[in-house]
Order: C-alpha cells, then structure tokens, then sequence
C-alpha cells in the first residue's frame, strides 16, 4: 500500500462536496522487472498530484513474470480515487487508459447538460488526437514502404 485506507468520514466527507467514488485497475507489461514497477509507481503518484483527485487506497502488486514466457513482466495496481468531477474522471480515463473502472459512489448518477457536453467534448478532442496521429502515421509509413522498394529496385 502507497497510502493507508482514508477513514470512512473522511471519505463521506468528499461524498458530500460531491465528489465521485471509483475504483480502477492498471496494468503494465515490460521489462526489466524493477522498471515497470518504478514506472506503474511513479503512474500513481503522477496521477494523486492532482488535487482534485484524492488517494483512498492503493495496492501495487509486485511485477510477476508474463504468463507467455517471453521475458516480459506484468506489474497490476488496484485503487480506489475520490474525483472532484465526471470531467476529471473522464481525463483520467483518456491519459491514463485504465484496465478497468467502475463506480463505488453514487449509486446513481445525476449530471448537467454542462457535464456531460464537457465530457463528450473532451472525447470527441482525444478521439481527433489519436485519428490525427495515426493518420500521419500511416502516411509516413506508406512513404517508407515506397521509399525502401525504389532502392530494392535498384
């Protein structure tokens, strides 16, 4: 555990400034094993630098050998966040790419026509990052491939 449990009146606390409750899961595959667990360490710490996210509990799992035998490591964190917004939940679910995510409190979920704009928005944004990016990347690639077979004829 990076942090001991929040008590459970400081938790309802933030439940009733409105803050979200989740709970998510990472993972992250690489090698060697000491450097993904630095990595998925200083993830998490990244991540609680933000205030209006708040630390309720964190397990970081030590990194175990993948199951494929190929060298690599697997090392999974679980944790549970208190989100000041649905926008902020909807940032970290976008830089973060969580394994997982779901949602302890409320139980049900009230937004306005601001939030949930603001959510879609923020998507829609990240959605034309990633077209974008892989649209210069394909590009750049068929270059390549052009490229390397005029010398292959030569």
């Amino acid at each position: 555990n990076m942090v001991d449990r929040l008590d459970k009146d400081t938790i309802e606390n933030y439940y009733s400034k409105g803050y979200l409750h989740i709970r998510s899961t990472v993972t992250i595959i690489g090698r060697p094993k000491e450097h993904i667990e630095d990595t998925l360490s200083k993830y998490l710490e990244k991540l609680f630098e933000d205030n209006s996210i708040v630390s309720v509990q964190v397990d970081l799992f030590e990194a175990k050998e993948s199951e494929t035998n190929d060298g690599f490591y697997e090392c999974f964190a679980e944790f549970e966040a208190l989100f000041e917004t649905l926008d902020k939940v909807t940032q970290f679910v976008m830089n973060y790419l969580p394994g997982t995510i779901e949602f302890i409190y409320p139980q049900k979920l009230e937004f306005s026509n601001l939030d949930v704009n603001t959510m879609f928005t923020n998507l829609l944004l990240k959605f034309h990052q990633v077209d974008r990016a892989l649209k210069v990347q394909i590009l750049e690639n068929k270059k390549l491939k052009k490229e390397a077979n005029i010398e292959e004829q030569n």
